[in-house]
């Protein structure tokens, strides 16, 4: 038997919201006709990567990124923490995968593409091919209950 969403309590639906948008970030063939089912276009981020332009296109930019410099990459949830009243939803998460770097680039080689510069090391790391893991918390407001 199938439950749909309708059927389900505020915190079930908040969870599958933000199942949704963790499963889109898994995922390396990123579509952006994906993401504009999941968040608003005038979204709002007020902390962002550093480099990375807040809103929409930045949410977009970086998981292209980190499909581009990381290969087999995976968030994996390790607690949510859900909170009803403030329709928000956060996660500690363990991010793991190999680093690869930029793939276009030879290490240490920046590029400006457009008017964003690239360069073949993420976060500052040139790729090693080596595995790598670390935690951290992804933290969502879901305005759909």
């Amino acid at each position: 038997m199938v439950i749909g969403i309708a059927s389900m309590n505020r915190r079930e639906q908040l969870r599958f919201h933000a199942d949704r948008f963790l499963a889109y970030i898994n995922k390396s063939d990123v579509d952006p006709e994906k993401l504009s089912s999941m968040l608003a276009i005038d979204l709002v981020t007020p902390l962002t990567y550093p480099g990375a332009v807040s809103g929409f296109a930045g949410v977009k930019s970086i998981v292209e990124k980190l499909h581009s410099a990381l290969s087999n990459y995976k968030l994996s949830i390790l607690a949510p923490v859900i909170d009803e009243e403030e329709c928000r939803v956060v996660f500690f998460v363990k991010s793991s995968g190999v680093q690869t770097g930029y793939c276009p680039f030879p290490p240490g080689k920046t590029v400006v593409v457009g008017s964003e510069l690239m360069i073949s090391e993420w976060r500052g790391f040139p790729g090693s091919g080596n595995f790598f893991d670390h935690f951290g918390f992804v933290m969502m407001k879901v305005c759909h209950p």
